[in-house]
Formats: structure tokens, C-alpha cells, sequence
């Protein structure tokens, strides 16, 4: 895979893998429960790009930020979590970086796409169906 993630505390921290990432090539968007990344003008010609949706709680967009670390060919997001009323308020744990089931915006040539679907697809296996509509029932 290319990419990973980690519950930092007051932060989640994407790690990504973008070989002959430039600093000036990338560009970040940070929402309440998205975020999108994208690296242009790669060595090898392509455009690398990672849209999450429904993230697994709100962040807090002005705390967040992209690091770009040029010499290693990574990219590090950092993710705040919303502030806390008090110091004493607990921080939430994360359990996964998304709530999403597959419906990313995520680009054709994207590297990152395939270990999204192969994460979807092992976490659906082994799942019982859905049971089947019954009608209305009343109030």
C-alpha cells in the first residue's frame, strides 16, 4: 500500500508514499469530514491523488496541515481533532480513518485506490446479507 495512518492523540497523522514529491506540486484541502490531496508532475508523469470522505469524526480544518518531506518522497497529513471544551475532556480514539464503503472520489491512475478496495472488499467478506424489506409497520 501506499499510504497508512495512525491516531496520534490530538491528531491522525496520514503517512503517504509520493516518490519525487515536490513541495510546490502538492495541494491539500482540509474539511469538517474530508480530506483531499494531490501531487502533480511526478518523475514518472502521473498525478497522485487521495479523497476521504465521511471521516471517522470531524476534524478541526485550521489545525490541520501537510507536511511535504521532499528528500524522503513522503507526505505526512496531520488531522486535528476538534478542540476540547476542557483539558480534562477525553480525546476520541479513532478505529478507522474512514466511514466511507467505496464511494471515494478517488482517481483512475491512482495508486492508492486498489488497497482502499482490497481493505473494503476484506472487511465486507464474511459478512451475513442484509435481511430483506418487510412491509411498513405502524406507529
Amino acid at each position: 500500500s501506499d499510504y497508512a495512518w495512525a491516531d496520534d492523540g490530538l491528531h491522525v497523522k496520514v503517512y503517504l508514499s509520493v516518490p519525487g514529491v515536490r513541495r510546490e506540486a502538492v495541494q491539500c484541502e482540509f474539511r469538517d469530514d474530508a480530506v483531499d490531496f494531490a501531487a502533480e508532475g511526478l518523475p514518472d508523469g502521473t498525478r497522485r491523488v487521495l479523497a476521504l470522505r465521511r471521516l471517522y469524526d470531524h476534524i478541526h480544518p485550521p489545525g490541520c496541515s501537510c507536511k511535504v518531506l521532499e528528500s524522503k518522497g513522503k507526505v505526512v497529513l496531520a488531522l486535528a481533532k476538534p478542540p476540547r471544551s476542557t483539558t480534562f475532556d477525553a480525546v476520541k480514539d479513532w478505529r478507522t480513518l474512514t466511514l466511507a464503503c467505496g464511494a471515494e472520489r478517488i482517481d483512475v491512475a491512482d495508486p492508492f485506490a486498489s488497497h482502499q478496495q482490497k481493505s473494503f472488499d476484506g472487511m465486507m467478506a464474511g459478512l451475513p446479507p442484509l435481511p430483506a424489506k418487510s412491509a411498513a409497520r405502524p406507529h
